[in-house]
């Protein structure tokens, strides 16, 4: 029971110590990495687009990083089976 919660703690105090250790978004920091000196500069900067602004003085935007970009998935097809809900098949 000691080495669960020793080997717990651990992974907590990591997270409180370094939070982006544990970050696996979509989101990355822009190549040119610009610092805007407010939230309303980088809003005007990346409106349109998909990039979000993070900090309020000075902020920083963030873009969709292709690598780890989401694919939609295929159409899901329904067929009937023994469940209450239905099955679903994705093709």
């Amino acid at each position: 029971m000691s080495v669960i919660l020793t080997i717990a703690s651990l992974v907590f105090g990591g997270y409180l110590y370094e939070p982006m250790w544990f970050d696996s978004g979509p989101y990355v920091v822009k190549a040119e990495q610009k610092e805007y000196a407010t939230m309303e500069e980088c809003r005007i900067d990346t409106h349109g687009t998909n990039d979000i602004c993070v900090g309020d003085n000075p902020s920083v935007a963030y873009v969709l990083d292709k690598s780890v970009a989401r694919k939609a998935s295929g159409k899901m097809e329904y067929v009937a089976c023994d469940y209450w809900a239905g099955c679903y098949i994705q093709e």
